[in-house]
């Protein structure tokens, strides 16, 4: 009767023994979890080869890993935005593995704020790095401009005299709508006689003596007495012979010149324009650049004491402006420096998983 008790006592501890083992060979509770900012590691069990899922709060797989001779690591994406949530770690029967219910990914929330923080650092200094560039090429470009700047004389910037001016040259015509219109009434009525007003009007687009019915007899007029074209240029437009325009070709004169060009192209609107443009240029186009050059020489003094003063006011800037940059570089270094060594410890860190505050 000792001996069955005693036997039965054996086995039952022989029982508890292999229960025991078969507990702790099948146990899958994690003896250390760490983070880095590439992967979650667990140390587990050396014969778990079971797959696990690493869920976020809304219960997403956002890692699968498998046991590995004691390891389970999930890789994360780097590019992946953890935020302020819960991560748990579960088994294919989603049964949370081990104690991993509630943790809470840092390393990598901190180093992708790191990395970014280093990119906008690195931007800004290369922002800042060609405005220097900027303000030093500006500031030769001003030292190059007061050197050939008539208005700056010993450091400082004076109203220079005004240039000379030529003598307002004589012209027949005052004015380049004036000319336009007498040289068209002439040219075209020596082109196309009695409808040569009104062509012009069309041509040119201007109206005026053109739309006068006594355009005719005032061309004539104007072409003898005003521009001294001679009798038989006013007896052509009056009569509208194309034969007597001709003869008028050969005789030596300006206005005869103003045709031939036109001729050996051929056609009479080509004829009446280029002999308008010639007429433009001989008794208006002197004034008008008269005109140009007087108002050139008249703006000049005012202009070059303006570039004078904002030449010489970018120099005088350019030390304070410089002085900003640096001390904004050497801020920006410094915080360059202090993030670069954040960003490798992270890199080379594997810290402790912490769990989420309840």
């Amino acid at each position: 009767m000792i001996n069955n008790s005693k036997s039965n006592n054996d086995k039952l501890a022989l029982l508890l023994l292999i229960m025991s083992i078969f507990i702790t060979a099948c146990s899958t509770g994690p003896a250390k979890t760490t983070e880095t900012y590439r992967s979650l590691n667990v140390e587990t069990s050396k014969k778990d080869r079971q797959q696990y899922f690493l869920l976020d709060q809304k219960g997403r797989v956002v890692s699968r890993g498998y046991g590995n001779n004691g390891k389970l690591s999930f890789s994360l994406d780097r590019l992946y935005n953890p935020g302020n949530q819960c991560f748990k770690v579960v088994d294919r029967q989603r049964k949370v593995f081990g104690k991993l219910e509630a943790i809470n990914l840092s390393v990598l929330p901190e180093f992708r704020k790191t990395e970014s923080e280093l990119k906008q650092i690195n931007a800004s200094l290369r922002s800042l790095q060609s405005q220097s560039t900027r303000n030093k090429r500006a500031l030769n470009n001003s030292k190059q401009q007061l050197a050939s700047n008539r208005a700056y004389k010993n450091g400082s910037c004076i109203l220079p005299k005004q240039r000379y001016l030529a003598p307002k040259p004589a012209t027949k015509c005052s004015s380049e709508y004036q000319c336009k219109q007498e040289g068209g009434a002439i040219c075209y009525s020596m082109t196309f006689g009695s409808t040569g007003c009104s062509i012009a009007a069309s041509e040119l687009n201007i109206s005026g003596m053109l739309t006068s019915p006594f355009c005719g007899a005032t061309a004539a007029k104007l072409a003898k007495q005003k521009y001294g074209l001679g009798d038989a240029v006013a007896d052509a437009i009056i009569g509208g012979i194309e034969d007597e325009a001709k003869s008028t070709w050969d005789q030596g004169n300006w206005f005869g010149a103003l045709f031939l060009g036109a001729i050996a192209v051929g056609g009479k609107y080509l004829q009446a324009e280029s002999c308008t443009d010639n007429f433009i240029k001989k008794h208006y186009l002197p004034l008008a650049n008269w005109k140009q050059r007087k108002a050139y020489i008249e703006r000049e003094p005012h202009t070059a004491i303006r570039q004078c003063k904002t030449s010489l006011a970018s120099i005088e800037q350019y030390p304070s402006k410089q002085k900003n940059i640096n001390r904004k570089l050497t801020s920006l270094h410094e915080k360059k420096k202090l993030l670069e060594t954040r960003y490798n410890q992270l890199k080379l860190s594997a810290s402790p998983v912490q769990h989420c505050k309840r």
